[in-house]
This record gives C-alpha cells, sequence and structure tokens, in this order.
C-alpha cells in the first residue's frame, strides 16, 4: 500500500512537474491559466504535505506499535531466559541432592560392610574361643583325671603295702610323668585363662635375655637328660630387652619343652638370641621330627587359638596350649611368633619382641 501511495505521490509530482512545463510555455499567453495553474499546485503540495504528515505519523505509530511488540518479546525472552536459569539451578540442586544422598547410602554401605566384617571376625574368635574352651573342658576332664586317678592307684597300692621295688620304681617313674605333664598343663591353663580374662598384663623391666634362657633350660633339665638331649646357648651377654620377665620365660619354657619333647635321643637344641635394630630376636631350632604343612598353616595364623597337638618321639603327650599361650603373650607384648621346618629336620621357632 505504501509503495502504490508512493507512485501515486511520484506520478502526481510528475503531473504537476508538467502542468508547470505547460503554464511556463502558456506564460506569456495565458496568464490567467497561470494563475490557476499556481493556485492547483499551491493546493497539490498543501495536500502532498498533508499526506507527508499522514505518512509520517502512520509510520510514528507503526514504530510505536513495533517498539512494543519487540519490548514484549524481549521480556517473554527474559522471562524465558530467568526461567531457563530457575531451572538450570534446580536440576543443579537436584544433582548435588543426589549426589549427597548416593554418598551417604555408598558411605552407610562401607560403614555396614565394615561393622559386618568386625562382627564376622568377632564371630569368628568367638567360635573359635568356644572351640579353645571344648577344648580346655575335654582336656581337664580326660587328661588330668588320668593323673590324679594314677595318683590315687599309686597311694592305694601304698597303703596296701606289699609292693616290690621294681614296681615301685616303674610306678614313680610312670607318675613323674604325668605329674610333670599335669603342672605344665596346669600352669599354661592358668596362664591362658589369666590373659583372657585380662587379668594377666605385662609388666615391663629391662632383662638381660640369657639369664632368662638359662633359668628355663635349667628348670628343663629333667626333661633334656632323660632323652639325652643337648640344650646349647647362643645368647650374647649384653642383650638386653623391656618386657615382661614372666611371660617371656613362659614362653622360652614352652618353645624349649616342645624343641627337647620332638627331638630324638641324643638329640640337640639351640636357643640363639640376638639383636635386629630396634628387635630381638629369639629362636629355638631343633633337629626332630619337623612339623607338617597343615600344622604349619595352622600355627602361623594370625589368629589361632590352638592347634592340633601330637605325640613327641618318647610318646610324651601334648595339648596344643603351648603355642596357643606363646602367640597370646606375643602379641600382648608386641611381638610376632613363627614357626617353619628346617632344610633338613627338625623345626624352627622364632619370637621376634620390640627390644
Amino acid at each position: 500500500a505504501k509503495l502504490n501511495e508512493q507512485t501515486l505521490i511520484a506520478n502526481q509530482q510528475k503531473q504537476a512537474l508538467t502542468l508547470n512545463q505547460q503554464a511556463l510555455q502558456l506564460a506569456q499567453k495565458q496568464k490567467d491559466l497561470d494563475r490557476l495553474g499556481y493556485l492547483k499546485t499551491q493546493s497539490e503540495l498543501q495536500n502532498e504535505q498533508k499526506l507527508q504528515a499522514s505518512i509520517l505519523q502512520k509510520n510514528k505509530i507503526q514504530a510505536k506499535l513495533d517498539n512494543e511488540v519487540n519490548g514484549k518479546q524481549i521480556a517473554k525472552q527474559q522471562q524465558q531466559i530467568s526461567s531457563d536459569r530457575t531451572f538450570k539451578n534446580l536440576l543443579l540442586l537436584a544433582i548435588a541432592l543426589a549426589v549427597l544422598v548416593a554418598g551417604l547410602f555408598f558411605y552407610n554401605f562401607k560403614k555396614t560392610a565394615k561393622l559386618n566384617k568386625i562382627i564376622g571376625v568377632q564371630k569368628t574368635e568367638l567360635e573359635n574361643l568356644g572351640q579353645v574352651k571344648d577344648k580346655i573342658f575335654s582336656i581337664v576332664s580326660h587328661d588330668m583325671r588320668a593323673p590324679v586317678n594314677s595318683l590315687m592307684s599309686f597311694i592305694n597300692i601304698l597303703d596296701a603295702g606289699e609292693i616290690p621295688q621294681q614296681k615301685l620304681a616303674v610306678y614313680s617313674q610312670n607318675l613323674k610323668q604325668n605329674l610333670t605333664y599335669t603342672s605344665a598343663l596346669m600352669n599354661n591353663l592358668l596362664h591362658w585363662a589369666a590373659s583372657q580374662m585380662q587379668g594377666f598384663k605385662p609388666y615391663p623391666e629391662l632383662i638381660i635375655v640369657k639369664n632368662i634362657v638359662v633359668d628355663v633350660v635349667n628348670t628343663l633339665q629333667h626333661h633334656s637328660t632323660a632323652k639325652n638331649v643337648s640344650v646349647q646357648i647362643d645368647v650374647d651377654n649384653d642383650v638386653s630387652i623391656v618386657t615382661d620377665k614372666n611371660m617371656l620365660a613362659a614362653i622360652l619354657r614352652n618353645l624349649i619343652s616342645n624343641a627337647i619333647k620332638f627331638s630324638y635321643k641324643n638329640g640337640e637344641v639351640l636357643v640363639k638370641c640376638k639383636q635386629q635394630n630396634a628387635n630381638v630376636l629369639v629362636q629355638v631350632i631343633d633337629a626332630g621330627t619337623g612339623v607338617s604343612a597343615e600344622q604349619l598353616a595352622q600355627l602361623n595364623q594370625q589368629n589361632a587359638y590352638a592347634a592340633d597337638s601330637k605325640r613327641g618321639t618318647e610318646n610324651e603327650k601334648g595339648t596344643g596350649l603351648g603355642l596357643m599361650l606363646c602367640k597370646t603373650f606375643c602379641q600382648q607384648m608386641g611381638g610376632k611368633l613363627s614357626v617353619e621346618n628346617n632344610e633338613t629336620s627338625g623345626t624352627t621357632t622364632s619370637i621376634l619382641l620390640p627390644a
């Protein structure tokens, strides 16, 4: 429509120019016509100005409408941007909450798994303690009853009087062996029970290792002499350790007694000790029967509570509580006990204690 109007105006202007030209050509001839033509031109120019003013007003109105439309579009776009920003923030918040919930779930899962693991370990320990308790009851009910019955029978025989001297010596020897075994068993049971009831705590003091080893070897002299087993001591006089004297003595007594029990007649047991940086290594080495692979795995378990015992080379009895007691005492003193077979024969039992 604007193009048509502009075209119309252009045509009108062209006609006006043509009339002006005609008026100029007829100026001399028709002055009245010139005046009329002038008035006509003036009228047309006024109409044209009015038309231009109308067009300008129309353009202003159109521009105003366009500005309003653009403003509405801008406001709509801003609103959309604000909505998008709000949605983005909500989405980020939802993701953060999801991550937090997942983290809490994972933490609870790990915590539950850790608690289940601890419960499993405690269950295993309780089961092992139950086995040890059953083993102790079995020992008390069976192995301790026999020596007492033997002693009562021997006393009854003595009360009866008439017993040959040769049989008396045999009975006395058998009774001595049974009572020696019972005494060692009672000591181990009492020490182990005290350690499990937390009534046997280590009292560290500075001691010379060789003095403890010599005292223990002397207390086991009758056992080694009966089998003609030589106990050699390879410990320097200056090796010292800060630990519980009674615990260390109980450990050495059990280890040396086991070494003698599993040694052959005329055999040899070696007790070695040396300083290793901040630790002291004590080893009891024998050349006896050795230990099977299954027993080694059982003895070297970190949480072993009891081991299957076997008889010695002279049919000496054992309970399996000795090494269990040694492991318990080593752990209480911050040390470690390990058992391994020698290349030729026998075993090496090692205890590593902090000096």
